[in-house]
């Protein structure tokens, strides 16, 4: 069984020096103007849920004083301290309740109702409903997603680094980031509910001393440091994706299609890099059928579990243009003398480059670029063709399946026999039911 590192140690390997440089420059730069990347939004989202927990204590010592004014007024250290633990830990069940009941048993319903959904088309059934209950309508069968995604997120934690086996239990470690997720998102919770209780409690250490404020102060930093144990891995996860380029982020255990379980285990396979052989996968359908979808999916995958943080997402064009750029500058490029340049494309450290819109289709759906002149174009442009030798390509052609042997065709006779393998995601999404019809004003 061939073993990858598991992503968790692969990014602890990462020098913390260019971490955060990477972090800090993302976190710095992101603003109206450059557009807010993963890293900023992480980070803000995280420091909201350090003032949620902070303030929240607050408001909720405002409501005990309310009703009790002497609960805070005493200047015995034990009782002020544990009226304030009391508060703080009201404060951190409502957290606690709110990310079973809400964050864990939602994203459990998704899961649950994206693999209603693949059964429903292997089997021919009437499409399940996507209309699912609200957050306040708990049922009973949510009780028991809480204790299953606990159970499977305790049971995955303790599983050795993905190999072949492991590949293909994407549902599995979609419920483990849940959880991890809720994890993170408590511990800088915590962070600040225990400043807040550390204020509360400190003017009952030294009544007459002048250095209370110390002691919240001195708790905050030490949380701190305990959040950037935490955080290492997250920010490494972040920089990865603000790298990768992609379009948008979706999880594969939550589409729907390709609905059959041997082409999910071809693209979860391909994802993690335990495909024996295979270095091209042509992902080739019509329009609407969720080529991309799938592609980007694929790459979220990658970036998530198998440690590989080297993904990136261009379109045929673009990496036409690149190359097309540089053969034109060439002499220029010389003529600067070691003075910098434009970086290499695609990066050396890529391992797997998602190229989409190859053949896209017009209205007559037939692909603007074909089979031969893709595979015309590889053959001719031999810096383009060295530049993806060694690394895995995912392939969004639009063309009509049946025409899936002429791409593969095409690649192999660049690339290899039996380098390459194709997987239609599915049937095209009918129009009346991805567009909504415009309500009467």
């Amino acid at each position: 069984m061939m073993d990858i590192p598991s992503a968790r140690l692969s990014r602890r390997s990462r020098g913390t020096r260019d971490l955060f440089k990477n972090v800090w420059k993302q976190a710095a730069g992101s603003d109206l103007q450059s557009g807010y990347s993963f890293v900023y939004v992480w980070l803000a989202n995280q420091f909201g849920h350090f003032m949620i927990g902070f303030a929240g204590a607050i408001l909720a010592s405002w409501v005990v004083l309310f009703f009790w004014p002497a609960a805070l007024s005493a200047q015995q250290f034990w009782p002020r301290l544990g009226v304030a633990v009391l508060i703080g830990g009201g404060w951190l069940l409502i957290w606690a309740a709110k990310e079973l009941l809400i964050d864990l048993v939602g994203g459990m319903r998704l899961l649950k109702l994206a693999s209603a959904q693949r059964k429903a088309a292997r089997d021919g059934a009437p499409m399940p409903s996507s209309k699912l209950p609200r957050f306040c309508q708990i049922r009973g069968q949510d009780l028991g997603y809480i204790v299953e995604a606990l159970r499977t997120y305790w049971s995955t934690k303790r599983r050795p680094p993905i190999g072949v086996d492991d590949a293909n239990k994407e549902e599995d470690w979609f419920i483990y980031d849940i959880v991890r997720d809720s994890l993170a998102d408590g511990w800088f919770y915590l962070t600040g509910v225990l400043t807040a209780v550390a204020m509360f409690a400190a003017p009952s250490l030294a009544p007459n001393a002048g250095w209370p404020w110390l002691v919240p102060l001195a708790t905050f930093i030490v949380m701190l440091v305990v959040l950037f144990l935490v955080s290492r891995d997250w920010l490494a996860e972040k920089v990865a994706f603000d790298q990768a380029g992609l379009p948008f982020v979706g999880r594969f255990a939550l589409n729907s299609r390709p609905s059959q379980a041997d082409r999910r285990d071809v693209i979860v396979n391909f994802a993690y890099g335990t495909r024996p052989g295979t270095k091209h996968l042509v992902i080739i359908g019509p329009p609407k059928s969720g080529r991309t979808t799938t592609a980007v999916a694929l790459g979220v995958e990658a970036l998530l579990r198998s440690g590989n943080n080297t993904v990136l997402y261009t379109t045929w064009c673009k990496l036409l243009d690149r190359f097309a750029e540089k053969t034109l500058l060439l002499h220029q490029e010389q003529q600067l003398q070691g003075t910098e340049t434009r970086p290499t494309f695609p990066p050396e450290e890529v391992e797997l480059l998602i190229i989409d819109d190859v053949g896209a289709q017009g209205e007559q759906l037939l692909p603007f670029v074909t089979a031969g002149a893709f595979g015309g174009e590889l053959r001719r442009n031999e810096e383009l063709r060295s530049r993806l030798g060694d690394k895995r390509v995912v392939w969004v052609v639009g063309d009509d399946p049946e025409r899936r042997v002429d791409w593969i065709d095409a690649l192999e006779k660049v690339f290899g026999v039996g380098t390459v393998e194709a997987v239609e995601p599915g049937e095209t999404i009918a129009f009346a039911q991805r567009v909504q019809p415009r309500r009467a004003a």
